[in-house]
């Protein structure tokens, strides 16, 4: 993903936030494309779990992925 690396291991919040606020620092076009993925994804997120309370749906995370890539474009 743009050039940086983020090991992979068990989903830890603590650890997301960290390497985010290291790597979004800076005006570097892949730093630019960090903070908007990021910024998507969260959005993505925020609307499948408001599809998930208030109208009893849910997308498959194919699904999920897709919409967040397809936001970016």
């Amino acid at each position: 993903m743009c050039g940086v690396k983020l090991r992979r291991r068990a989903f830890d919040w603590d650890y997301l936030m960290q390497w985010v606020l290291k790597v979004a620092k800076g005006k570097t076009a892949s730093v630019g494309r960090v903070r908007q993925l990021f910024r998507a994804a969260i959005y993505g997120l925020w609307k499948e779990r408001n599809l998930r309370i208030f109208q009893g749906t849910s997308s498959r995370p194919d699904e999920l992925i897709s919409l967040i890539l397809r936001s970016l474009v």
